[in-house]
């Protein structure tokens, strides 16, 4: 019973029913779940290094890897974990500052934040934006870290049952002679995690432990002990240009540059304006830090000179034809600002933005923009006649006529009780009965127009109507229909 007692709980009473390096279930929904997958790390973390990294395990040492796991503590650490805090859990986070989360800690980061600080954080804790930004610039990325990690995925996946035990039922590794020469001797963490903090205790290490202990450092050795391997060379070769881009302006800018994110898969012209303007951004910044680099302290003078010498040289602005100088002179001579715009759009379409500012002195942007919108909406120099517009004056025959229409018994109704003050324009005030309008204004409206249509008559517009009614006091009667339903 012993030997099946699960090694990551000291009062665990589970039975532990699987050897780690059995557990295989695949973490890569997992891992993009929590967003702790990058493009420079393994989207696919192998199950027994995730457990043993959320379980505090940091000294991957073969001998882990053949130890026992209950179903609970298998769940718990693998992908069935859950965030203990909806916080960013980075140590370096200032607790002054916003702590929303934004992705989680990948395998790599948490590698390097207890390789650097001895902090232990699992992989797939909240991280916020600026804890990111912090940790690329303090933690560089540790390029054989990515290199072993790539190595022992691979192992892992490689792999048997048969293969991987030895007659004593430790693991073995394929590697394991070239290695021996190689290996540090480091001490062995402890496989224990109390229920309350989940924390590795590292057996202290006495005179009398150290021979066994240097004797099997040969085949039980860190698998991650940032030294660099045999695939480095390899993994190099199948980053892509643009990683190698932002590693290059990472180094040349201190960490400054903003790393670019992607890269056009079509032609510029076909992109949009926000889309090439950002392109344009990088690739002026990405020039600054290049002339910084060639010329410190003197970047500016040389991306200067650099520009003026890609400029086309003896480059003369075109002449002005007799029918440019006439326009230019028929737009001098126009006093109203329509006329002007009229006669602009006659070239606005032969010459740039530039050369028309030249020709024409105190041109603005706005006022070729104008032109260039007449020109394709109307044509160039083409008159349009602005639209006529007509004022009728009522006569009191019509005003009257449609008052009497509205105060009518069925749209007008006088109330037995209350009364109005009407004030005239003249200043006298006219007190007037108290009146409720059974229809609303725009049915009434419409029920006039149709009489008139009716009687071939000319009505007066809807909003001149729609003032008459406004003028005249009257109250809008509401419908008690709801509310005698809830008094029954």
């Amino acid at each position: 019973m012993d030997g099946l007692k699960c090694s990551f709980g000291e009062h665990c009473k589970e039975k532990a029913d699987y050897i780690l390096q059995d557990c295989k279930k695949e973490t890569s929904a997992h891992l993009r779940f929590f967003k702790c997958t990058s493009e420079s790390d393994f989207a696919h973390i192998p199950e027994p290094l995730l457990i043993l990294n959320r379980a505090g395990v940091h000294g991957l040492r073969l001998s882990k890897f053949s130890g026992r796991i209950c179903a609970k503590h298998r769940q718990e650490f693998g992908i069935q974990w859950k965030r203990k805090r909806r916080t960013c859990c980075h140590p370096l986070h200032d607790k002054s500052q916003s702590g929303t989360v934004a992705r989680g800690i990948t395998f790599i980061q948490s590698r390097e934040i207890w390789m650097k600080l001895s902090t232990h954080v699992p992989t797939g804790s909240g991280v916020c934006r600026r804890c990111i930004e912090k940790h690329k610039h303090c933690f560089k990325n540790n390029a054989d870290m990515k290199e072993e990690l790539k190595e022992i995925c691979c192992l892992l996946e490689r792999t048997t049952d048969s293969e991987a035990m030895d007659a004593d039922g430790s693991f073995s590794h394929p590697r394991e002679d070239q290695e021996n020469e190689r290996q540090l001797f480091v001490p062995e963490d402890s496989m224990e995690i109390s229920d309350t903090d989940r924390r590795i205790d590292a057996p202290e290490i006495t005179k009398s432990d150290s021979a066994p202990c240097s004797q099997t450092t040969d085949s039980d050795f860190d698998l991650l002990s940032s030294q660099k391997t045999v695939g480095s060379d390899w993994s190099k070769d199948e980053r892509s240009q643009r990683e190698i881009f932002n590693e290059a302006m990472e180094l040349m800018s201190d960490g400054k540059y903003s790393p670019l994110k992607s890269q056009p898969s079509m032609n510029l012209d076909q992109l949009q304006y926000s889309t090439r303007m950002y392109y344009i951004r990088q690739a002026r910044t990405a020039f600054q830090y290049v002339c910084e680099s060639i010329a410190p302290s003197q970047g500016s003078l040389l991306m200067k000179d650099v520009l003026e010498s890609i400029k086309p040289k003896d480059q003369e602005p075109r002449p002005k034809d007799p029918l440019t100088e006439t326009v230019v002179e028929a737009y001098r001579k126009a006093e109203d600002y329509t006329t002007k715009i009229q006669i602009l759009s006659i070239i606005v379409g032969m010459y740039t933005k530039s050369e028309l500012q030249t020709f024409i002195e105190g041109l603005t942007i706005y006022k070729i923009d104008a032109a260039r919108k007449y020109a394709s909406t109307h044509g160039p120099g083409q008159y349009v006649a602005p639209p006529k517009i007509s004022r009728l004056r009522l006569s009191k025959e019509k005003i009257h006529h449609f008052i009497e229409f509205i105060s009518a018994p069925c749209y007008l109704q006088v109330v037995g009780f209350g009364s109005k003050n009407l004030k005239l324009s003249s200043g006298l005030t006219v007190k007037v009965p108290k009146m409720i309008r059974t229809m609303i204004a725009s049915r009434i409206i419409t029920a006039y127009e149709n009489y008139c249509k009716e009687n071939s008559l000319i009505s007066p517009s809807r909003a001149t109507l729609y003032k008459i009614i406004k003028a005249c006091a009257a109250s809008q009667l509401q419908s008690l229909h709801a509310a005698s339903k809830e008094w029954v």
